[in-house]
């Protein structure tokens, strides 16, 4: 063990302490000086923004846009899925240009020439 272990664990807990506190003190300034203080009460929904059903709010009472959980997941996964369909398909060009190469050098078919 190194003796100095405990006092750079004290020093980094300080250290990242104090950091929080200052860029919380900092985002706070800024915020005040780029007008951004109040930001959540006065945003508007973006344009794109197609909701599901309004439901009311738990604070005000008032209706507001709401997204459906199970249609966020829905498109999630089919996202997902094409995602993962793209990779399997460019994953097997990848071994299939491989298993041809090897193919092609093990047969005398010409292995020395695009690929290399």
């Amino acid at each position: 063990q190194v003796w100095s272990s405990p006092y750079f664990a004290a020093f980094m807990a300080l250290w990242a302490s104090f950091l929080v506190e200052a860029w919380k003190r900092k985002e706070a300034r800024l915020a005040l000086q780029w007008g951004m203080s109040d930001y959540e009460k006065v945003a508007q929904d973006r344009v794109e923004f197609r909701p599901t059903h309004r439901v009311p709010n738990p604070v005000t009472g008032e209706p507001e846009d709401y997204y459906s959980e199970t249609t966020f997941a829905a498109k999630l996964m089919v996202s997902a899925s094409v995602i993962f369909t793209a990779l399997t398909c460019v994953l097997g060009a990848v071994i299939g240009i491989v298993f041809l190469k090897v193919f092609m050098a093990g047969t005398g078919g010409g292995g020395g020439g695009f690929f290399g």
